[in-house]
C-alpha cells in the first residue's frame, strides 16, 4: 500500500482498533507510531471509543499528535476491551475531545459513530449523539 499511496499521492486514514491485546492491531499509541512511520502518506483514524477500549488516553494522544490524525470517530466505550455504550455513559472523554478540537482550533473533522444499541431508532440514538456533542461544545 504503501508505494501505491505514495506514487498517487494519496493519504491513507488507519483506523485504530480496540484490541490492545492483538499484537497486529494498531490499537496503542506504540503501535500508531509504527504504523504512521511506514509512510508520510498514512494517518490516523483515530476512533477515540477503540483508544478507551484499548486503555489509552484520547485527549493526551490528540494534543501530542494532532497533525497525524485524518479525522476522529467519537463513541463512546468503556476501559479493558468494554463495549459500546450510549454517549456519556462509558469512560471515552468525548466531551473533552470535542472541547479540546473547537479550543485549539484543531482541523480535524469528527464524525459521530452510532455503534451502541440504544433503546430508540437509530434515528433518535443519532440525534442523542449530536445532543451530547452540541452540549460539550457549548
Amino acid at each position: 500500500m504503501v508505494p501505491f499511496a505514495e506514487k498517487h499521492g494519496l493519504i491513507v486514514a488507519l483506523h485504530n482498533s480496540g484490541n490492545a491485546k492483538d499484537a497486529d492491531a494498531i490499537a496503542t499509541p506504540a503501535s500508531f507510531r509504527t504504523a504512521l512511520a511506514l509512510s508520510k502518506s498514512f494517518r490516523l483514524n483515530l476512533d477515540i471509543g477503540n483508544l478507551t477500549a484499548a486503555n489509552g488516553e484520547a485527549v493526551a494522544f490528540l494534543q501530542e499528535n494532532h497533525a497525524s490524525v485524518s479525522h476522529i470517530q467519537i463513541k463512546d466505550r468503556t476501559r479493558n476491551g468494554g463495549g459500546n455504550e450510549g454517549f456519556g455513559d462509558g469512560d471515552t472523554p468525548g466531551a473533552d475531545v470535542l472541547k479540546l478540537v473547537k479550543s485549539k482550533g484543531l482541523p480535524v473533522p469528527v464524525l459521530v459513530e452510532y455503534e451502541y444499541i440504544g433503546l430508540g431508532t437509530p434515528i433518535e440514538e443519532v440525534r442523542k449523539c449530536l445532543a451530547f456533542a452540541r452540549s460539550a461544545l457549548a
